[in-house]
């Protein structure tokens, strides 16, 4: 059946129109950022305006990464990060397993209040937990960070693998187990491999989430040799100067390994998602 023009008319004022307005909002800020960490100092805060880098430099990085401290902020992030969510990733598996293929008393219950959980914003706990890792003698360490991240990142992570467990047909278990193999040889040689877009949709989702995360160790760290590069960014801005070119700088390599991950695990995503979605 022919659209016609009617139709045409109405999908481009409906459909493409806001689909550009909102690609320009969010590439504009990045591509502008981009540029202007190829920029030289001079260039940024000239009169003269220039939308691309001239001369092309690559200073802001070199001295970012050299006298400044992003390398450390970097490997800060990169340790929160993937301790963290190693860590999800191996209890969500187990408990995803547990809520999808065991029956016990309060099971739905223990599922319900875990959605509740995520419904509380962040601020409302920070500082019960910040009294916390005090008693702890956490504050002020990395330890703080990771080992908040994962408590908060395991409620909505197991919701999320259950239902990547859940469409796979239990009568692959039964048959497992008539070939000898215990509930864990089960779930790590047979039900894994099969939910391997689950498992990378999860990891990259806490991975993002702990990358991007700035309230917590803005809250648990003090000293900047601690700080990763969502908090060490906001000190490159002082009261005297604003280094534009280091800072879009920084900000352009926070971005890089989000992009990397997302563009190496996308094709699981999809697939990821509408497991998950669909069978719960």
């Amino acid at each position: 059946m022919k659209t016609s023009w009617k139709e045409k008319t109405i999908n481009i004022f409906v459909i493409y129109i806001p689909l550009i307005v909102l690609v320009f909002f969010v590439v504009t800020p990045i591509f502008w950022t981009l540029s202007l960490s190829f920029k030289h100092s001079s260039d940024i805060v000239s009169e003269h305006f220039t939308i691309l880098p001239d001369p092309f430099t690559l200073e802001n990085y070199t001295k970012s990464w050299s006298t400044g401290r992003i390398s450390q902020y970097f490997m800060n992030s990169a340790i929160i990060s993937i301790s963290a969510v190693i860590c999800v990733t191996i209890i969500v598996i187990l408990n995803g397993f547990a809520l999808s293929r065991f029956r016990f008393r309060g099971k739905n219950l223990f599922m319900v209040f875990m959605l509740m959980t995520q419904m509380l914003p962040r601020i409302i706990i920070i500082s019960p937990l910040y009294l916390l890792m005090r008693d702890l003698g956490l504050v002020d360490k990395l330890a703080s960070c990771i080992i908040v991240e994962i408590a908060t990142a395991i409620p909505f992570q197991t919701l999320l693998m259950k239902g990547f467990m859940s469409g796979v047909p239990k009568e692959i278990d039964e048959a497992a187990e008539i070939d000898g193999c215990t509930k864990m040889q089960t779930l790590f040689t047979v039900i894994l491999p099969v939910i391997v877009p689950g498992i990378l949709t999860v990891f990259s989702f806490a991975f993002i989430n702990c990358w991007n995360e700035y309230l917590l160790p803005y809250t648990f760290l003090s000293s900047g040799s601690k700080f990763p590069l969502s908090v060490g960014l906001r000190y490159m801005i002082t009261q005297m100067s604003i280094d534009y070119g280091g800072l879009a700088a920084g900000a352009i390599t926070a971005i890089i390994p989000p992009l990397c991950l997302f563009g190496y695990v996308q094709r699981y995503l999809v697939s990821g998602m509408s497991a998950g979605a669909i069978k719960g």
